[in-house]
C-alpha cells in the first residue's frame, strides 16, 4: 500500500517537474510575475474565498438536513450532490455558459447580474464545483455525530453554532478543491 501512495506521488512529483523542462529559470520568473498571471493569481484567491463561504453557508444546512432528516426526494438530492463530482470543471462551465443563453439566463443577465466572463460568473462556476463537495464533507461529519450527542449539548445549553465545530478542517478542504477548480476568464 506504501508503495501505491508512492508511485501516485511520483507520478505527480515528475508531471510538475515536466513543466520546467520548457520553461527555464528567468522565463518562470517572468511569466510569474506579469500582471496577467498576477490578477489570475489573485481573482483565483478571492473566487475560491467567497464560493467556499457561500458553499459552507448553504452546504451546512443542507447537510444537516440530509444527515438528520427523512423527507420526500432525499436520495434524489443526495444523487445530485454528486454531479460536481462527476461532471467535469469545464463541462460544468458549458452547462452555465448553455444556461446563460437561454430566455431565462438571458433574462437574468438584462436585470443586470452579468455572469459570462465576468468576475461573478468565475465565483459561480467554483460555487458551483465545491457546493456538492462541501454538502457531502459536512454530511459525513454529521452522519459520525451521535444525535445523542446534540441532545446532551442541547440540555446544558449549548448554542446549534458550537455544536458543529467540525467546520475548520472541512472548510479548508472546500477551500482548496474549489482554488483548484478554477475555471475563469481573466480580463484582457
Amino acid at each position: 500500500m506504501i508503495g501505491a501512495a508512492i508511485c501516485i506521488f511520483v507520478f505527480y512529483l515528475g508531471l510538475i517537474l515536466s513543466l520546467f523542462y520548457f520553461v527555464g529559470g528567468k522565463g518562470f520568473w517572468e511569466a510569474l510575475v506579469n500582471p496577467y498571471t498576477l490578477f489570475s493569481i489573485r481573482l483565483s484567491l478571492i473566487a475560491a474565498t467567497v464560493a467556499t463561504f457561500f458553499a459552507v453557508i448553504i452546504g451546512l444546512p443542507s447537510a444537516y438536513a440530509l444527515s438528520r432528516f427523512e423527507f420526500v426526494g432525499k436520495r434524489i438530492v443526495d444523487t445530485f450532490l454528486e454531479i460536481p463530482m462527476i461532471v467535469s470543471p469545464i463541462a460544468l462551465g458549458a452547462c452555465f455558459l448553455v444556461f446563460f443563453n437561454t430566455p431565462l439566463g438571458e433574462l437574468v443577465q438584462t436585470k443586470g447580474l452579468f455572469f459570462v466572463f465576468e468576475v461573478p460568473g468565475v465565483i459561480l462556476a467554483q460555487f458551483a464545483s465545491v457546493a456538492g463537495l462541501a454538502t457531502r464533507l459536512m454530511k459525513a461529519s454529521l452522519d459520525e455525530i451521535s444525535p445523542r450527542y446534540e441532545a446532551v449539548a442541547r440540555s446544558l445549553g449549548s448554542s446549534p453554532c458550537l455544536r458543529h465545530s467540525f467546520l475548520g478542517k472541512g472548510g479548508r478542504r472546500i477551500w482548496s478543491h474549489g482554488h483548484s477548480c478554477r475555471g475563469h476568464a481573466g480580463k484582457d
